[in-house]
């Protein structure tokens, strides 16, 4: 169980666009197979000095390893996009 109680930012900066924690938790909680209100992004120090990289943290239904795999794609698609 991971509890996520807070960020130290809610606006993230990743290559040069300017994004709000809460609009990608969003849009990334209306992937089917994410369960309601189970998302928390956060940003995080990239390996390159100063480049913020997004993790994106969430809890899906459960199912078989398929199933979980075509979620957490779709996640990462809208993640993306």
């Amino acid at each position: 169980r991971l509890t996520v109680t807070g960020r130290a930012k809610d606006v993230l900066f990743v290559h040069g666009r300017k994004f709000h924690a809460s609009d990608l938790e969003e849009v990334i909680g209306r992937v089917p197979g994410v369960r309601p209100g189970k998302v928390a992004i956060v940003g995080s120090q990239g390996r390159e000095a100063g480049r913020e990289r997004v993790a994106v943290f969430v809890a899906v239904e459960t199912g078989d390893a398929d199933r979980t795999g075509a979620t957490l794609r779709a996640v990462a698609r809208a993640a993306q996009e």
